[in-house]
This record gives C-alpha cells, sequence and structure tokens, in this order.
C-alpha cells in the first residue's frame, strides 16, 4: 500500500513518501482544511493484522498526545480510514542528529545546545509519566531552526491509565532481534538490557550513549557481536572520550560519564537535573585553568615561598626561552633557570625504590609520588602554580606516566594498570600488572606499554583489555627489562635492559619495536634513556645527563655527546627524570643516604648508636643476639654486612655485582640466607657466616623470591614469591630431603612477610585480604583457622624471642606490641602502642631485642626539607661537549 502525489487519504492530499520502514510509512502531506503540511504516518498494510504493532502505533499517539513541548514533535490527530492506523504529525523542516553525524563528531558547544534540548524534550516527557526507551540518532530531529524535536514515542512506557490494557512488550523487534526486550542495540540502559524494572533514569543512560557518540563519533559500548554488546552494556566501562579527542571541556566528560553508570541511582536522578548541568557548561577547552597563587602570609615555610617565587618567574621565562637544539634559528644561548619543587606539607616524596614523577608531554604540569600517613599517593602541580593537589583514587600508585594529550595520568597499584584523569573524575582499571612494575608508556596510537623487571614487556590498549606480550631480544637470557618510552611515531620506543635486575652500575638503553623485531643496543651503562624531539637520546650516566644524536631507521647513535651536570636521585639501575615534549626536564634531586642503625627503648628513646655510616637498610639480628646482618646499599654495590653489636665493627659478608638482600640467620647461627640476582635469576642464597667458601645456591625462579624466616628446627625457610594471579604468597622450602618447595599460603591476595613464632608452630604474617595489609596468625605447617592480629591496619610482623609478645608497624608506623600465649592454644592479648617511628619503607627496618626491653631500628633520617624535585629550563644551551668512549 502506497500512495503517490496527489492521492488523498482522508481530508489530506499527499505530496511524496519521505521515508519507510517497518513500523510505518511517513509522507509529507497536505491538510486540506487548515491549509499545512503535516507528516502523514500510516500503519504499514502488513502489520494491519498484527495486534503487536497495532499496540504500539496507538501507544506511540497516545503517548505523543499527553505531552506538549517545544523539543517534543507535535500529533494533531490519530485515527482509522478505511481501516488503517494513522496519525498526523507536525511537520518538521531538517534533517535527524543520525544525517548530522555523518559528517563527523559535532564540536562541544554544539553537542551541548542540543544535548541541553533533548534532556528538556525527555523531562517534559518524564513529568508525563511517559519513557521514552528508545533514545537514539534516529529519533532525535533537528530542525532547520535548530530545535530538537524528540521522534517516535513507539516504545515509550506510559505510568497511567491511558494504555490500560496494555502489558510489556517482550516480543520481537526489528532492531534488537526475537527474543528480546524493547529498544536499539548501543543504546539500551543495563536495566533494559537485563529486562529488570525500566523508569525515566533509562532515558538518562540511553542520552549520554548518544553524546558519547556526538563527542566521539564512536558509541559508548558498540563491539563486535550484539552478544558482545548487551555483555559490555551490562558490564563494562566506557572508555575515556579523551582517546578520541582532546577538544571536550572536562566538565562535560564527567556529565556525560554520569549518565552512563550501571547503577541508575548513582545516574543523574531527572533529565531536568542533566539538562540545567549542561546549560552550565561554558568551558571551551579541556586544559585544566591554572590554579593561581594564594596570597603569601608572613607565617609561610621559607621553601614554598621559594618554590613559589622562582616558579612563577620561571614559567615566564619558559614562554621566551626555548632549548637551542628546538631552533636552529636562535643562535644566542639563553639564560639556564633552574627552581625547585617541595613535598607539600605533611608529605614526603616517595622512594620506592626511586623518587617517583612525571612531567606533562607540553611540560606545564608534574605529577609526583609522596608519602602521606604512611600512605603513598600522587599528587599534580601546574608548574605556573604554587600548589599541588592530591589526584583521586591514587593510593598506593607507583610510576606514574602521561597519556599523549596530557589529560590522563597511567599508574600502577594493587597489581593493577589503571589510569585517572587529570581532575581525578574518571578512573579505570585497565588489565591486571605485575606486582613490581617498573615503568610505563602511552602512545599517539592508544597503545600502553608496560614492563615487568622478571617477565618483560606487555602492551594493552589504553581503554582496557587482555595485555600481550612484546617479547624483547634477551628475553632467554632472563635479563630484566624496564621503563620504556614510546617515541613519536607510536611504533618504536626505548626501554632499558639490566644484566641483573637491581646492578647498581647501570643497564643497557634499546630501541625496540611493538613486533618485537630487530631491537638495536644503544648505549650501556645508564640509568636512564629518554627520546628529545627532534631527533637525540637523553641518558643519565654516573656523572651526569648526557644527549647524543639518534639515526631511527639505522638504530644507532651518532655524533658527538653533549653533558650537563645535574646530580639527580637514582636507585637500582633507575633515574628518577623526566623530559616534556618542549625539552623541560624535572628530576628528584640525589637524597642523602637516610639510614643509620640505633637502639631505642619501649619509649622509642634512643639508647645507643650501632651505626652511622650510609645505605644501612634490612637488618637480621643473630640468634644470640650478639651481631646483626644488614644490607648495605653504596652506588657500587649491594651487599651484606654484618656487624659485632659488642665492638661495634662492621665486616662485609657478600662480594657479588649483583644485588644481595633480605638477610635470614639460621637458627645456630652459622648461616644468613639471603636473596640474589645471580646471572639474572633470581635465588635464595646461603652462606656459612664466616664468609669461607662459595655461597650455595637453594632455590631459584624467574619471579620475584625473598627469605623471611627459618624455622627453630633448622627443617625449613619460609619465603615469599610473586604470582602473576595472586599477587604474592608464601611458600615453605624444606632444608632436608629433596628441598621441593610448596606452598604455605596462596590465595587470591598478598600475603608477605611471614615469620615462625619461638616454638615454630605458628607463623604470623601479612595480608591485603581485608582491602588493606593486616597482620595475622596461622599454625605451622598446617594453616587451619587464622587469626587477626591488627584490626587498623598493620605490617611487618615480628615476634619477641620468648613468644610472650608479638610486634608489628600500624599504618601509620606505630610500632605495637600485642601480648601473646603459646601454651596449650593461641591466645591474643590487647595491643599496645608504644612509639612512633621514623623506618624508611621495607620488610626488615626493625629487630626486637632478646630481652624485649629495646629495638634495633633503621631510622630514616628526616630529609623531608631537603627532598625535592629540580625543574630546569635551557639547560640543552648549557651543555659541554665530551670526548666519545673509544
Amino acid at each position: 500500500m502506497h500512495f503517490t502525489a496527489g492521492s488523498r487519504f482522508g481530508g489530506y492530499e499527499v505530496i511524496a513518501l519521505v521515508a519507510i520502514g517497518g513500523m510505518g510509512e511517513v509522507y509529507r502531506a497536505r491538510d486540506t482544511r487548515l491549509g499545512r503540511d503535516v507528516a502523514l504516518k500510516l500503519l504499514p498494510e502488513i502489520a494491519i493484522g498484527d495486534p503487536e504493532r497495532q499496540a504500539r502505533f496507538e501507544r506511540e499517539a497516545r503517548a505523543i498526545a499527553a505531552l506538549s513541548h517545544p523539543n517534543i514533535v507535535g500529533i494533531h490527530s490519530f485515527g482509522l480510514e478505511n481501516g488503517i492506523a494513522y496519525a498526523v504529525i507536525e511537520w518538521l523542516e531538517g534533517r535527524t542528529l543520525r544525517q548530522e553525524l555523518a559528517q563527523g563528531p559535532l564540536p562541544a558547544q554544539r553537542v551541548l545546545d542540543l544535548g541541553a534540548q533533548i534532556a528538556l524534550g525527555l523531562a517534559a516527557a518524564h513529568d508525563k509519566g511517559v519513557t521514552h526507551r528508545d533514545v537514539k540518532p534516529e529519533n532525535v530531529f533537528i530542525t532547520s531552526d535548530g530545535v530538537v524535536k524528540l521522534l517516535d514515542f513507539g516504545l515509550a512506557r506510559i505510568a497511567s491509565d491511558a494504555l490500560a490494557g496494555f502489558t510489556e512488550e517482550t516480543g520481537a523487534h526489528p532492531m534488537t532481534g526475537a527474543g528480546m526486550v524493547l529498544g536499539t542495540l548501543g543504546y539500551m540502559s543495563p536495566e533494559q538490557v537485563s529486562g529488570s524494572g525500566v523508569d525515566h533514569r533509562s532515558d538518562v543512560f540511553s542520552l549520554g550513549v548518544v553524546l558519547f557518540e556526538m563527542l566521539t563519533g564512536h558509541l559508548a559500548f558498540r563491539r563486535p557481536s550484539a552478544v558482545e554488546t548487551l555483555s559490555a552494556t551490562l558490564t563494562e566501562g566506557p572508555p575515556p572520550i579523551a582517546i578520541f579527542t582532546s577538544d571536550v571541556p572536562v566538565s562535560l566528560e564527567r556529565i556525560v560519564m554520569r549518565c552512563l553508570e550501571k547503577s541508575a541511582g548513582e545516574r543523574f536522578q531527572s533529565a531536568r537535573d542533566l539538562a540545567f548541568a549542561l546549560s552550565q557548561v561554558t568551558t571551551p577547552t579541556r586544559v585544566l585553568p591554572a590554579e593561581t597563587a594564594p596570597e603569601i602570609q608572613a607565617g609561610i615555610n621559607h621553601w614554598w615561598f621559594v618554590a613559589a617565587v622562582t616558579g612563577i618567574v620561571a614559567v615566564w621565562l619558559a614562554l621566551a626561552f626555548v632549548p637551542r637544539y628546538l631552533s636552529a634559528a636562535t643562535p644566542r644561548q639563553e639564560p639556564l633557570v633552574t627552581f625547585a619543587i617541595v613535598p607539600p606539607p605533611d608529605t614526603t616524596l616517595a622512594n620506592v625504590p626511586s623518587r617517583m614523577l612525571a612531567i606533562s608531554p607540553d611540560g606545564s604540569r608534574l605529577v609526583f609520588a609522596v608519602t602521606k600517613g604512611g600512605r603513598r599517593e600522587l599528587w599534580i602541580r601546574s608548574l605556573a602554580s604554587t600548589k599541588a593537589e592530591p589526584l583521586p583514587g591514587t593510593e598506593d600508585a607507583t610510576e606514574p606516566f602521561w597519556s599523549p594529550d596530557g589529560q590522563h595520568v597511567g599508574f600502577f597499584a594493587d597489581s593493577k594498570l589503571k589510569r585517572v584523569s587529570v581532575d581525578g573524575a574518571t578512573s579505570m582499571t585497565l588489565c591486571d600488572a605485575p606486582l613490581e612494575a617498573r615503568g610505563g608508556t602511552w602512545s599517539s596510537e592508544g597503545q600502553i606499554v608496560f614492563a615487568d623487571g622478571y617477565r618483560g614487556l606487555s602492551r594493552v590498549a589504553a581503554i582496557g583489555g587482555v595485555p600481550t606480550r612484546v617479547i624483547p631480544d634477551g628475553d632467554a637470557k632472563h635479563q630484566s627489562v624496564s621503563w620504556p618510552q614510546f617515541l613519536p611515531d607510536g611504533r618504536h620506543f626505548l626501554y632499558l635492559r639490566h644484566e641483573s635486575a637491581g646492578i647498581e652500575m647501570g643497564a643497557t638503553a634499546y630501541l625496540g619495536t611493538l613486533d618485537g623485531a630487530g631491537d638495536r643496543e644503544l648505549v650501556s651503562g645508564v640509568f636512564n634513556a629518554l627520546f628529545v624531539a627532534p631527533d637525540r637520546i637523553l641518558f643519565t650516566a654516573a656523572t651526569g645527563i648526557r644527549l647524543q644524536r639518534v639515526d631511527l631507521e639505522r638504530g644507532q647513535l651518532s655524533g658527538e655527546i653533549d653533558e650537563f651536570s645535574a646530580d639527580i636521585d637514582r636507585h637500582l639501575g633507575h633515574a628518577a627524570l623526566s623530559v616534556s615534549r618542549s625539552g623541560t626536564l624535572a628530576y628528584a634531586a640525589a637524597r642523602a643516604r637516610d639510614h643509620r642503625l640505633v637502639w631505642v627503648d619501649r619509649n622509642g628513646h634512643e639508647t645507643g648508636v650501632v651505626a652511622t655510616d650510609d645505605g644501612w637498610r634490612d637488618i637480621a639480628l643473630s640468634p644470640d643476639g650478639s651481631r646483626v646482618a644488614v644490607q648495605r646499599i653504596v652506588p657500587e654495590a649491594n651487599d651484606i654486612w654484618t656487624i659485632d653489636l659488642a665492638r661495634g665493627v662492621p665486616s662485609r659478608f657478600t662480594f657479588s655485582p649483583d644485588v644481595d638482600d633480605d638477610p635470614v640467620w639460621s637458627p645456630d647461627g652459622r648461616a644468613i640466607a639471603f636473596s640474589s640476582v645471580r646471572d639474572g635469576i633470581p635465588g635464595i642464597y646461603q652462606q656459612h657466616v664466616s664468609g669461607v667458601g662459595d655461597a650455595e645456591l637453594l632455590f631459584t625462579n624467574h619471579t620475584y623470591i625473598r627469605p623471611t624466616t627459618w624455622s627453630p628446627d633448622d627443617r625449613f625457610l619460609l619465603f615469599e614469591q610473586t604470582n602473576p594471579t595472586s599477587a604474592s604468597d608464601v611458600w615453605v622450602l624444606p632444608l632436608q630431603g629433596d628441598h621441593t618447595p610448596h606452598p604455605y599460603l596462596a590465595t587470591p591476595y598478598s600475603e608477605s612477610d611471614a615469620h615462625f613464632s619461638p616454638d615454630g608452630k605458628w607463623v604470623a604474617y601479612t595480608s591485603d585480604e581485608s582491602g588493606r595489609p593486616e597482620v595475622y596468625v596461622q599454625h605451622f605447617p598446617d594453616p587451619g583457622d587464622k587469626v587477626q592480629i591488627s584490626t587498623l591496619g598493620g605490617g611487618s610482623p615480628r615476634w619477641s624471642p620468648d613468644g610472650h609478645e608479638l610486634y608489628f608497624l600500624s599504618i601509620n608506623r606505630q610500632l605495637t606490641a600485642v601480648p601473646i600465649s603459646l601454651t596449650n592454644r593461641f591466645h591474643v592479648g590487647l595491643p599496645t602502642r608504644l612509639f612512633d617511628t621514623s623506618v624508611g619503607l621495607g620488610a626488615n627496618r626493625y629487630a626486637p631485642s632478646h630481652d624485649g626491653k629495646r629495638f634495633l631500628l633503621s631510622v630514616g633520617i628526616d630529609d623531608s626539607s631537603a627532598a625535592q624535585i629540580v625543574v630546569v629550563l635551557n639547560w640543552a644551551d648549557h651543555v659541554t661537549s665530551i670526548e666519545r668512549p673509544r
């Protein structure tokens, strides 16, 4: 049944067929009685005998008739003519939103205007108890005057008596397929997909999908198949808008993401509120406004004052000065500009193992890790401001890195790779990541490459997914790889390769590719390698920063080497250094060796000094209390030393060029077990306390392992071992028989720092199964029921030698003592907080004496006033050429 131009239908003269589809034919017609053009919508002939389609047709007419709003298409009449159901709707000149989107994404201001109108139209419908249930670009019409009109209320749900007798449909629909709830694939809310109760907030979700598509040109949840699309709607978050465009105000992105919350209760609770929120967005760009400097009060901290004044001056100078190698047309030497940024009040720069910082690609902002109240988090600061702000959702974060547009920060936390927007409004988990991640990099093509020190490099999409390996040459040799950095082409990247995972003598920088083929060695003995546009590599050597031209086609360095003197903090083969695309340099100033060994009483008062030389770290008291085994970190070696406590005389115990750590005494005091990464392979070794003879390898594995405790009966050694699926587990290494290790505590959570009780029947350890670290005790060798010792967070449990107390460090680093009874059955008393400590990060920072009256601490020197980040401008104009090594 088709009408041609000039045909009559009731009181209407057909002008032309406009559209035809499964739910109707639409004609432009002339109302001969009123002399106006109308849209004449007829139920198709095939549907005349279909009660369901007739009910939908009538529902649409009733829904529109119940509404009267400038943003909703109007209906003039409805009825039957010669057995044909028809509706007469106002005629509109213009085009649908779908037709407008065919030209690509819309400007943010256009989206704000259209989105607010759509929301107002929905609000009017919701006020009348009408839920549209099919909001999509095809059902949004934009008149030639720019007025939005909502179309097609055929799926509408009306909460009134207007449709008495009608029931909710679950039958077929052309857009969804048989047996699925009504709606359009990709635009349905989670409630529609799951078939649960739908109200007006479902339309808010669908409008969020439309807004997302208007801004990006992509559907938020579109997947290759219908099943995957429905699953994504139910379970997955939308990708950040910044992946597709950088020209969207942060506040608008926040509005869209709130519309797309899975839970209806987390969305805007009315379309009217959504319309108001859209109308209030006026910022024309996503870039965060620079913070203005607060008034400098008379009592302001001296360091903040210096940083504020110098920082503001430096930023102004930065606008005028460009590094010489970025502009060959500027022959004169620009002045060197250097200023310091100190950590915010009540915080210190985090150190795990080196200071962590990253400057944004445009050089305008800095993100860095601090420790506050015993917890680590990321802070962000504009270089044009004197104020830094915490970045929400970055608790326990490590290794921050920037997105290419500078609007997001990637980082690692909780054995996951995560990302967060610079205002903290949007965040998401991308994939599982190693417990000991060693840096990540984000390409302009939307790929992230990240490093696991022992497992090589992996890549994942910046919107999340399953990571895949990028295997570098030499992986079979178990070399450690770390700190990748993409080059501008998005295919090549730099990374470091260490012959030993923690060697202090530096690493070898390589040029790699995403396909893992043709990796080329560039330079060895460096602590960092960064690309500086247009064609240079910046690397950190023992004496400072060096710069050399790189031939990317041939994969090799060439030309003279320039050097710039800078005292940069470095540790375990890595320098805390970052450089922007514009050449602005930021680095953490080298820290003074910040640990000494002291005795303190139960009130925390110092009663004696064991060692004041620098670099003392992990400590373990001998069974008789006469000696202490200590890791000592110095520039050329990380070895284990022993100190005679009676005479205060230190002696070097290990002499490996690799990192030796985690000393554990045998119960008879004749041997020390320790961890080491020798020949690139992590292992547990033991050596006679005299140091005579070679160290004996007890166990090796190609993952992080460290011994923690030796059983009193000399039969077992407990050690930690990382696991990609369960973080850190506690294993048992038998020292008799076949020496085959087996798990003691292996759960989806992280268990660590396990220690035998003096009778060998119990093990105290730390676990994050509650969502934060807590101390627990379980029976050995069969764990059985566990007893939780700490209640507000804790770690580093240690037994008193007589077994009458168990000590641990609270989250805010207070040393706490808990009475313990090991007779008959395990009994726990009330905890007592002894004193605040200043022990550094690490597993073995304190040890109780044999009488329980004092503690040996590796105390961190309070250097918070000295710890700082240095920002340098125009440094490349002040390099000096050095002779190339032959």
